[in-house]
């Protein structure tokens, strides 16, 4: 005689986590605990003392220190819960460990930047994570409805991110004053050893001198064309980037900088970034400059003579330097599906695997929908084919009319192969799991 499971919705308890959970749990709660402590206690030897901030968002790039403060904790917290234990201790357990690192921060880790956002941000990170953990039941193995409204927000939460995304990427020009071709005296910038003998705009000369943001500037770098061009000689590698050609304001951050930083050649333009406080895509060639010895400041001996550019053009930021007679290009396409660039805790070169990156951001972020939308019902074809027009419509407004609407790169074919397997893997994956459900309940 069959008989049916008892439910929660019958006032029955969940059940207490079984060995495999504990276990699983046990082993992402010690790998949070191990890239935690990588990330927030490895000495940083050659960063200067700065004292312990009240901000909540703090510097230029806020909004990157906020999110993977977020993200750090994530896996600690639900591993934690998934390991059996308490949630309120948990979160605990998460405060006392951000709170513990903040203070080794300021007095015992050299280089580390210690403020009251830190531990706000760390301890909701581990907070979302306990709350994942404690209903993953819900994520995991929702019913046919709650599928239904997760695989929509999912696929529309995918548009958001590329919405998001183009958005930042929009070039800026604030009004005010700025400066030309003066050596900014802000933490972020180094010394130019060699020197820089001509440094132009789309063949102009930028001066050194106060230069207005006025409509003609701003009609330059906002239009379809920006060059920055420079002759300069090669001199020591610096640690930070020291500019060749630059418009600067101390009030309003950099319009555009090209310069050496140790031996990379880099590029970067204003762009939304800078108010959103996440990190600006740069045109980077590796090992463009040549190894010169360090000289003191007082006899900065040239060496070769190089010439370097960077630049935008059909939408692609780009950079190239020549010297003695070979000259290397580097391109970055400005495109929606760079989103995933804009969070690296890192200075990044966007070398090959690029393209990679991409795919696996572009793909994975569509992963779920897919798989919740197969967990809606059982798989059929009118079924695949209402979700397939709707995961369809999805795809060609992310990848074809975003780019279009935001001016950008148009999506490559790979990343439109990407979100195509993306949600394929995760329809697989939820056809599985759907299976298996219907599989123990004949069994029962």
């Amino acid at each position: 005689m069959l008989t049916a499971a008892p439910s929660r919705a019958a006032g029955v308890p969940p059940a207490a986590p079984g060995p495999r959970q504990r276990a699983a749990g046990a082993t992402l709660a010690v790998a949070g605990l191990l890239f935690i402590g990588a990330a927030t206690l490895t000495p940083m030897p050659n960063a200067q003392f700065v004292l312990p901030r009240t901000c909540i968002v703090c510097g230029d790039l806020g909004g990157v220190d906020v999110t993977n403060n977020v993200l750090l904790f994530i896996p600690l917290g639900a591993g934690l819960v998934l390991a059996g234990v308490r949630r309120w201790l948990a979160v605990l357990l998460c405060v006392a460990l951000t709170v513990t690192i903040e203070f080794l921060q300021i007095g015992v880790i050299v280089g580390r930047d210690a403020s009251v956002g830190d531990i706000l941000m760390n301890t909701a990170g581990g907070a979302l994570g306990v709350g994942l953990a404690a209903r993953w039941r819900r994520w995991v193995l929702p019913a046919e409805r709650a599928s239904r409204r997760l695989a929509a927000a999912a696929a529309g939460a995918w548009v958001a991110i590329l919405l998001a995304s183009g958005w930042v990427l929009q070039r800026t020009v604030p009004p005010g004053e700025y400066e030309g071709q003066i050596v900014p005296e802000v933490d972020g910038y180094s010394l130019y050893r060699g020197y820089t003998l001509a440094a132009t705009l789309n063949g102009r000369p930028i001066p050194r001198a106060a230069v207005p943001a006025d409509a003609g500037l701003r009609r330059i770098l906002l239009g379809d064309s920006v060059a920055v061009d420079a002759v300069v000689t090669t001199g020591s590698a610096p640690q930070r980037l020291a500019p060749v050609a630059i418009l600067w304001s101390a009030e309003r951050g950099e319009l555009f900088a090209l310069g050496q930083r140790q031996r990379d050649l880099v590029f970067r333009m204003r762009m939304r970034t800078a108010r959103a406080l996440v990190r600006t895509p740069a045109a980077v060639i590796v090992d463009a400059f040549p190894y010169v010895p360090l000289w003191p400041l007082s006899e900065r001996t040239p060496r070769d003579t190089m010439r370097v550019a960077g630049g935008v053009r059909d939408r692609i930021l780009y950079v190239a330097a020549t010297l003695r007679g070979r000259t290397v290009r580097r391109e970055v396409p400005l495109a929606v599906t760079l989103g995933w660039s804009f969070f690296l805790p890192f200075e990044y070169s966007y070398g090959a695997e690029v393209p990679f990156l991409t795919a696996v951001w572009v793909g994975g972020l569509l992963l779920p929908a897919g798989y919740w939308a197969a967990r809606t019902s059982r798989p059929s074809a009118r079924s695949g084919v209402r979700w397939g027009a709707l995961f369809g419509l999805t795809i060609v407004v992310g990848l074809g009319v975003l780019p279009a609407v935001w001016r950008l790169h148009p999506s490559r074919w790979w990343e439109w192969a990407a979100a195509a397997a993306g949600l394929l893997v995760g329809w697989w994956a939820g056809v599985r799991s759907a299976g298996r459900r219907g599989g123990a309940a004949d069994r029962a």
